[in-house]
């Protein structure tokens, strides 16, 4: 088992303190919220860590804070849903994010890339099926994520149960992109706002609005102890992942589909543009390997459909993914055809 040690969350997390798992890099922050039954870990994506993806919890009004307790439905976090649908759910931070700790020396090269992440990915698995006594797990993974996710279930097969690719990053044909060689790039909110938003067709009301954004702003920032000493405030991420989705769009194989052998659940929203129909479809066509494969389009969800009004949706289907009996014959109420698909 890899080494674990307990300690404090800081004030972004309200509660919940993380263990910690080493790597040669350094230590990433290992969450956890005990179920009943399989254990899942939640892989996320280039800009924000777990404290603002899944375990980012919602009030009835829509509203949110870290660790916030679950009342209803969408209320609550994606954390707290999963362990409602009687799962043992776990999900860390990449080094650079959240409580985890940050990246010594870059080098002058980006920082954080699929390479040296699987690496993280790798103990963490490793720590939790000692934990678990677990042979396997499932991976819950989102965006940048997924090709972290990719790469170690195409390379340890029979360690991973289930997997669930949420806004994947695939392969594309694009032209090569100039290798921006900074080790870190600072996100501000103007530009989570923005690209949020982006996504969203003209006309229509947003759907992770400023009441539901704001708090959440507030607690991305405070992620980052420097974020307040920035020009405008900002969070300071590895850069790494945007070269990796970079590289991703222009052609490069980071793992191999085919070799992946869990069933998988590969879902979208359908305003994503990140992970696009084309993309994920062609994505499906690769996983010649898996045991299953199931493509679901949400309709009325972006690239961050896991945040927004929609959630309950996405969530739902997830969790009946991860918990039904046999992932060959696991039911969702998305309508076949049209945006939402199975």
């Amino acid at each position: 088992m890899r080494a674990r040690e307990t300690g404090r969350a800081d004030g972004s997390d309200r509660g919940q303190a993380p263990s910690y798992v080493a790597t040669p890099a350094g230590r990433v922050a290992l969450f956890h919220q005990k179920g009943p039954g399989a254990p899942v870990i939640y892989v996320h994506g280039a800009t924000f860590p777990t404290a603002l993806s899944i375990r980012w919890g919602f009030g009835r009004d829509g509203t949110g804070a870290p660790g916030s307790p679950r009342s209803a439905g969408s209320a609550g976090s994606w954390m707290e849903n999963l362990v409602g649908w009687g799962l043992d759910v776990y999900g860390f931070d990449f080094l650079g994010y959240g409580t985890s700790d940050r990246w010594q020396n870059g080098g002058g090269r980006p920082l954080g890339r699929v390479n040296h992440a699987v690496g993280a990915l790798e103990a963490v698995v490793a720590a939790v099926r000692a934990e678990t006594e677990s042979t396997a797990v499932s991976l819950l993974a989102h965006s940048w994520g997924t090709l972290v996710a990719g790469q170690f279930a195409s390379q340890w097969p029979e360690q991973v149960q289930r997997l669930v690719l949420f806004g994947p990053i695939a392969r594309r044909r694009g032209e090569p992109a100039a290798l921006d060689p900074s080790p870190t790039r600072d996100i501000s909110i103007r530009q989570q706002w923005d690209r949020f938003q982006s996504e969203v067709p003209e006309g229509v009301p947003p759907v992770f609005p400023h009441d539901a954004f704001d708090p959440w702003a507030a607690a991305y920032l405070a992620t980052d102890s420097g974020s307040g000493r920035r020009s405008p405030p900002a969070v300071r991420v590895p850069a790494g992942p945007f070269c990796d989705i970079a590289a991703a769009h222009a052609g490069h194989v980071f793992y191999e589909p085919a070799a992946i052998r869990a069933p998988v659940l590969v879902v979208r929203g359908a305003w994503d543009t990140l992970a696009g129909l084309a993309d994920t479809a062609g994505l499906v066509e690769a996983l010649t390997g898996a045991a299953s494969v199931d493509h679901v389009v949400l309709s009325g969800g972006t690239h961050v459909m896991h945040l927004e009004s929609g959630r309950h949706r996405l969530w739902r289907i997830v969790g009946s993914f991860l918990t039904a009996s046999s992932p060959t014959h696991w039911v969702t109420d998305a309508p076949m055809g049209g945006e939402e698909s199975r």
